[in-house]
């Protein structure tokens, strides 16, 4: 899919985020990955806004105005886990600002929950049904090939039918779990041969104390899909 095309996508899901009043997400929207976390742990409610503006703007709309470079923070920080395993997945790219979290340029990420707080144990998660509900019906993360839910509990397969929300939500069915250490990731690939799409569900959410090899074994999994596909 063309990048025109994706940025159509795009707006249409910025609308529908407008209209359910949902976290958009952030990242390059053009890309093949997306991350799905728990919750943000600041408050991002001019996110919409932002993208309205951007999107309604005459001026030539490209994927980098979407993100922009960011400063490393401490290890435990969701975004680290996500820079080290696009890391993986591309180990030749050339970063742009050494330094820096540059990880936008090839994956865009949103949350599973609407609600922002630093302890997940403590935030409202009323909206998560919402959410699931707009990443099933939403032409543009549909789009994704890859998809990671470094959400745990948020999304689950459970039971039959609508009751396996991974399935359900993105048309695809478990294939295989991989125990790296003492943590696993459970691997979905997609129902429709036209539209390939791998899920990887992971066993905990991608922050603290999460190990390399871990944060390795999804990028190599990712890193291999993506090479059949070329």
């Amino acid at each position: 899919m063309n990048s025109e095309n994706k940025i159509n996508l795009f707006r249409k899901y910025v609308e529908e985020c407008s209209k359910r009043n949902l976290i958009v997400g952030q990242g390059n929207p053009c890309s093949d990955i997306l991350f799905i976390g728990c919750e943000p742990s600041d408050n991002v409610c001019d996110q919409i806004t932002f993208y309205n503006h951007l999107l309604n703007d005459n001026t030539l709309i490209s994927a980098s105005n979407f993100w922009d470079y960011r400063d490393k923070r401490g290890e435990g920080w969701t975004w680290n886990k996500y820079q080290k395993i696009i890391n993986s997945v591309f180990p030749q790219r050339d970063h742009k600002v050494i330094g820096k979290l540059d990880f936008e340029e090839c994956a865009f990420t949103t949350e599973m929950n609407n609600e922002y707080g630093k302890h997940t144990k403590e935030v409202n998660k009323d909206s998560i049904p919402s959410k699931i509900n707009l990443l099933r019906e939403s032409l543009f993360i549909q789009s994704f090939h890859v998809v990671v839910l470094g959400c745990y509990k948020y999304i689950r397969n459970v039971g039959v039918g609508e009751e396996r929300q991974i399935d359900y939500t993105f048309n695809v069915h478990f294939v295989e779990e991989k125990k790296v250490g003492n943590r696993k990731i459970w691997i979905h690939l997609s129902n429709d041969t036209n539209n390939p799409k791998l899920v990887i569900h992971t066993s905990t959410q991608l922050s603290g104390a999460i190990s390399n090899e871990y944060l390795n074994a999804i990028g190599e999994t990712i890193r291999e899909f993506i090479s059949k596909l070329s």
